[in-house]
């Protein structure tokens, strides 16, 4: 009986342990496993590649707000100064004064007769008509303004004051009709391209996330992922302007160890890798990118880049004057939505490079594969957020994800 009653606590304990073991791995891992079951693809079946529909429009990039056309082609002063009151008032113009006339000798007046009273009425009723006119002609002085024109006549501003009712009335009649033709057509501006933007994306169920960082002239791109204690990040950094990306590195980072790196040294026009022991140097010219910084180039010029072959580098190799070109278009299925993208290829020898750009996301890579020998990665996008707004986020499994995907 003893016995029994010691059992019957370890195995309730064992059992307890087990499950809350088992519920510990599932939370952790439990949206791997559910993308794995549910995202193995974002092929639907039966698409197929298409003739594009859209365009890759080039994206505006500006750290500044957007000068007016008027405003382009002033340069900055280097040094500027601003009054906000003369230093000193100017001097009063200097009135010749006349000789003076002898005063005549006073004779009397001689008499008069006196008016009739219909006379004098229309004698006091046009004097102040004529006071008025006097006014308005500039025989009143006005006080002298110091940022004005001393020399300009008084009844400028009376002509001015004069005219105003008729400018604005003239103001008002060309609102009238601006506002009867209806709106003025405004010009189509793609929006900026985003500063920041995160994106996650899933490879065989396991995220990796992407992490875009721009401004002031530079850009950062880190795409990293991490599972059971191992790690694994690929970066990219250099300078970003309107002609697009120039890297300065690339590297490669397994655990927090450098395994190789590719330097741009863009003032001796060449690649330099480091790859352990080994070091490779190749021609380097302008518009060759890395192998991640290629997409956001492509995202940012679109269209509008002046060649579509250009050098790739990783901290390995070195793949030289690879051509990429359009091949259609193919809608995706990217958790619960259909997104449209655009696929670029570009080939040398064995190895084939896929950006899968969104369009209607400032042609953000929304699916990459990658075929470099041996290793083939082939990842998609579940969530993307630029500028704090949410463009695609993955559905919550359970009751949320029986409802339909979110609009």
């Amino acid at each position: 009986m003893t016995k029994r009653r010691w059992r019957a606590p370890h195995l309730l304990l064992t059992i307890a342990f087990v499950l809350s073991l088992l519920t510990h791995i599932f939370s952790a891992t439990g949206d791997l496993i559910y993308d794995y079951l549910t995202n193995t693809s974002p092929d639907k079946p039966d698409e197929k590649l298409r003739k594009p529909t859209r365009t890759l429009k080039s994206q505006d990039w500006e750290d500044e707000k957007k000068l007016p056309d008027e405003l382009k082609n002033i340069k900055r002063p280097e040094i500027q100064t601003v009054w906000f009151a003369p230093k000193a008032p100017p001097k009063p113009a200097v009135v010749a004064q006349a000789a003076p006339t002898p005063t005549p000798t006073p004779r009397p007046a001689p008499r008069r007769k006196p008016k009739p009273a219909t006379q004098l009425a229309s004698a006091t009723a046009s004097a102040p008509v004529a006071s008025a006119v006097q006014i308005a002609s500039g025989a009143a002085s006005a006080p002298q303004s110091w940022f004005g024109n001393a020399s300009a006549p008084a009844q400028a501003s009376a002509v001015a004051i004069a005219s105003a009712p008729v400018r604005q009335a003239s103001a008002a009649s060309a609102v009238a009709v601006a506002r009867a033709s209806g709106p003025a057509a405004v010009p189509s501006v793609n929006a900026a391209f985003p500063k920041v933007v995160h994106i996650t994306y899933r490879w065989k169920g396991f995220p990796a996330r992407l992490t875009w960082t721009a401004g002031d002239g530079r850009y950062a791109l880190d795409i990293g992922a991490s599972m059971l204690g191992r790690s694994r990040v690929f970066s990219s950094v250099g300078t970003i302007s309107k002609r697009g990306l120039a890297p300065d590195r690339f590297s490669d980072t397994r655990d927090g160890k450098l395994q190789n790196e590719a330097l741009f040294d863009w003032s001796e026009q060449k690649f330099v890798l480091h790859d352990g022991d080994k070091t490779i140097e190749g021609p380097l010219q302008p518009g060759d990118q890395d192998l991640f910084s290629a997409a956001f180039q492509f995202a940012l010029q679109g269209a509008s880049m002046p060649s579509f072959t250009f050098s790739l580098a990783s901290g390995r190799k070195i793949y030289p004057n690879v051509a990429f070109q359009i091949m259609g278009e193919k809608t995706l299925r990217l958790s619960g939505k259909d997104v449209d993208a655009i696929l670029l290829r570009g080939t040398f020898e064995d190895r084939v490079f896929d950006f899968w750009l969104a369009p209607q996301w400032h042609n953000l890579p929304v699916r990459m594969i990658l075929n470099a020998g041996k290793d083939t990665y082939d990842v998609f996008a579940s969530d993307i957020d630029a500028d704090g707004k949410t463009l695609l986020e993955s559905p919550t499994p359970g009751l949320e994800q029986q409802r339909g995907p979110r609009g």
